[in-house]
């Protein structure tokens, strides 16, 4: 009957194959720099916690690494930033790079991911959440929780305690990045491992 199409129609929207996954994760592999590919091997890390300069590929990079992340775990993917347009900024390079390597255009907000296991058997969906400082409302998605630019987010404990709540099962992760701002802003104190 009509319900089975349109069930079927839900399914196939935002689909992502096994075959799809295996050309996203090469065509990375390929456009990576040095420092990368050192973030690369620090995934499965709890928390990780990245300084970095202006200009150099950051956001580009972890849209994609989360994506990624997504794909083979089933983790939710929860990015935060300062705005809700900045976390955006993620959710278009996601969207750019699917659409360039396996022409599906990924729709909706938040966007969900079917997937497909190595048989064509459908995984569990998961979803990419694009957080502005609304994040507060967010704390009941489980998932990964990605935070861009921290050092210059207002009230970084309060959002850090979010983070972790969010992230609170041993099989999601943290990872915070930013340029620096200021020896006396909240987040200096976990960066430096004073906190720790």
């Amino acid at each position: 009957g009509a319900r089975t199409t349109n069930d079927k129609k839900a399914a196939e929207k935002n689909l992502i194959t096994f075959e799809m996954a295996e050309r996203l994760r090469a065509d990375m592999r390929d456009g990576l720099f040095g420092h990368q590919e050192t973030w690369l091997s620090t995934t499965h890390l709890r928390t990780r916690m990245v300084l970095k300069s202006r200009q150099i590929g950051a956001t580009w990079y972890f849209a994609r690494e989360r994506f990624l992340r997504g794909l083979e775990t089933g983790n939710n993917q929860l990015f935060i930033s300062a705005s809700r347009a900045q976390a955006h900024v993620f959710r278009n390079y996601i969207v750019q790079w699917v659409q360039k390597v396996c022409g599906v255009t990924l729709k909706g907000d938040p966007i969900v991911v079917q997937r497909q296991g190595e048989d064509g058997e459908l995984l569990d969906p998961f979803e990419l959440h694009f957080l502005g400082t609304n994040y507060r409302t967010a704390q009941s998605y489980p998932g990964d929780v990605i935070v861009d630019e921290c050092f210059w987010i207002y009230g970084f404990e309060e959002l850090f305690k979010v983070a972790s709540a969010m992230a609170t099962h041993s099989r999601y992760t943290i990872t915070l990045f930013s340029t620096p701002s200021t020896l006396d802003h909240e987040a200096y104190p976990m960066w430096s491992g004073e906190r720790f």
